[in-house]
């Protein structure tokens, strides 16, 4: 919208005071006083990167080391990867795998791994695309499972060990942690903290 009135207009403003108590007031500013006020829109999506020559070598090793797959499969997972930066926000949904990592991002998840697709929270990366390496690791591992056992094969069976968590009575944390894939990748991932 465009406004070729000069000097201040009275706008009545309305705000919401986060008590559930909405409130308005009269204001005397310029639409662009009230453009200077609003907040930045949000970045668009980064665009997914693969592993970097830096990330690649610990990664192999550490996959080798835990032993997640047969060496070519875990060469390939690292090849084959590729890393999305996303806000757990509805403007970044893109489709039925980023509105599963929706989802995910907006509890408790730092990353998911969907396949060869790894979206991981943008907080944690680096202005230049950089994330812990122990993350990385952790992520590349679950695409090596993938790899290895084929989606459908590896889903049932992480949500099947999920669910029997849960019915032995465990926490929805605990239940998670015990999942063999996700105590394999663990493992991955902390022999690249070290």
């Amino acid at each position: 919208m465009r406004d070729d009135r000069e000097g201040p207009a009275t706008l009545i403003l309305f705000g919401h005071d986060g008590a559930g108590v909405w409130h308005s007031r009269a204001s005397r500013a310029t639409l662009s006083d009230v453009n200077a006020r609003r907040p930045p829109p949000p970045r668009s999506p980064m665009p997914p990167r693969s592993l970097t020559l830096l990330e690649r070598q610990p990664c192999i090793d550490a996959l080798l080391a835990v032993h997640v797959a047969a060496p070519e499969v875990c060469r390939r997972a690292v090849h084959e990867t590729r890393l999305f930066a996303r806000r757990p926000t509805l403007s970044e949904i893109r489709g039925p795998a980023s509105a599963i990592a929706h989802i995910a991002l907006s509890s408790r998840a730092d990353g998911i791994t969907l396949g060869r697709d790894v979206f991981i929270r943008r907080a944690l990366f680096t202005e230049t695309g950089g994330l812990p390496l122990s993350l990385v690791g952790h992520e590349v591992a679950h695409v090596a499972q993938v790899l290895e056992r084929g989606p459908v094969s590896f889903y049932t069976r992480y949500v099947a060990q999920y669910l029997r968590g849960r019915a032995r009575g465990l926490s929805d944390r605990d239940a998670y942690l015990q999942i063999p894939f996700e105590v394999e990748a663990r493992e991955v991932g902390a022999l690249l903290r070290r």
